[in-house]
């Protein structure tokens, strides 16, 4: 299953990690819009930073929306 994280604060980073050892997911890339903080959770899981606002149509299967609860609509839409 290819996935995406949005959100790699505290709980996304967790999210991130997970994904990127288990065997039967293929972590595409995380999008945050801390640069800083992207790179960092990117370079420990191995995968791509996408951009905020990065077409994910087509190219996963699933999304972690790991965002502060106000956020979630917005980003999931």
């Amino acid at each position: 299953m290819r996935v995406a994280v949005i959100g790699t604060g505290h709980l996304g980073s967790i999210h991130a990690r997970i994904y990127s050892r288990m065997s039967n997911v293929d972590l595409v890339g995380i999008i945050d819009t801390n640069p800083s903080t992207a790179n960092t959770v990117a370079t420990e899981c191995r995968c791509e930073v996408l951009s905020p606002g990065a077409e994910l149509k087509g190219k996963v299967d699933a999304v972690s929306v790991a965002v502060p609860t106000p956020l979630h609509r917005e980003v999931s839409e």
